[in-house]
């Protein structure tokens, strides 16, 4: 289907919306980065972070359909993974699940998948298997990039997100307040941070190819760092107390990330400077032999 405007069907029997996203796409970036957060009564749960149009929405399509996940924001990396399979609402989603950086699944958008970490502006096509999936930005699960999709035969996206009013006096949306019904939410994250925050905050590398070959171990490793309020200037990264020949080092050494570790000859363990403006935060790097 080409990509430009698409009538969708109406969500309650009168309502019609029409899509700006090209068909069978599906737009992720931060809740405060212009799409939103949308409180579902019917999930009795808080939204935000992914679209198949304009703002934060519980997302919808049939089985078998193609989709594109775009990277909507101009700065930051995002992924979506799968959280967790369900059978229908409530959608709880956990507070601290365990997901993944790294791509899984393939091109099937099922239990476990995993999209792997998805650049500014950049995409990922995968085919979608009949169920209802809680989705998550492994980076910004935290910040409220959360979701529900729902693959089945004649499933309607939810009610969007409203759009930030302007002009307004406050620099930031307030986030739509969970229901008083909803039963063991999550709270709704503070928009800032006051730290650099990196995930992970630690890695293994291994510094033998020969070794690490037999046992499997990765000669290279990724890290994810987020700004605190989640944008802003490039990261500077210092990796003198590792480098090259001094056990690992990090490429690129400025920039949004990912940053990607690779172990050199010498074993040990050794700290990594991630900085932005007067903010800084340390990855710590183990490097092994086995």
């Amino acid at each position: 289907m080409a990509a430009g405007p698409i009538a969708l069907a109406p969500l309650d029997g009168s309502l019609s919306v029409t899509a700006l996203l090209p068909a069978d796409t599906v737009g992720e970036e931060l809740p405060r980065e212009g799409v939103g957060t949308v409180s579902s009564a019917y999930w009795q749960a808080n939204i935000g972070g992914f679209t198949q149009r304009d703002f934060s929405e519980v997302l919808a399509f049939p089985p078998g359909t193609k989709i594109t996940i775009r990277n909507l924001s101009k700065t930051l990396s995002h992924t979506l993974n799968v959280v967790r399979e369900i059978t229908g609402p409530p959608a709880n989603f956990p507070l601290h699940p365990s997901l993944s950086l790294q791509a899984h699944g393939g091109n099937q958008l099922q239990a476990g998948y995993a999209s792997g970490i998805i650049l500014p502006g950049h995409s990922v096509t995968v085919v979608l298997v009949k169920g209802i999936y809680l989705i998550g930005c492994a980076i910004h699960y935290g910040h409220g990039m959360r979701d529900v999709i729902v693959v089945e035969d004649h499933s309607h996206p939810g009610p969007q997100a409203s759009p930030s009013p302007s002009p307004s006096p406050t620099t930031e949306p307030t986030p739509t307040p969970t229901p008083s019904t909803a039963p063991s939410l999550s709270p709704t994250p503070s928009p800032t941070a006051s730290s650099i925050t990196l995930i992970p905050t630690s890695v293994t590398v291994c510094s033998f190819s020969a070794t690490c070959s037999t046992s499997h171990a990765a000669t290279t490793a990724q890290f994810q760092a987020i700004p605190p309020g989640g944008n802003g200037p490039a990261f500077t990264i210092n990796d003198s107390a590792c480098s090259v020949n001094s056990g690992a080092y990090v490429s690129p050494l400025q920039g949004y990330g990912p940053f990607t570790v690779t172990a050199e000859d010498v074993v040990q363990q050794c700290n990594v400077i991630v900085t932005e403006g007067s903010f800084q935060a340390t990855l710590t790097v183990n490097v092994v032999n086995q």
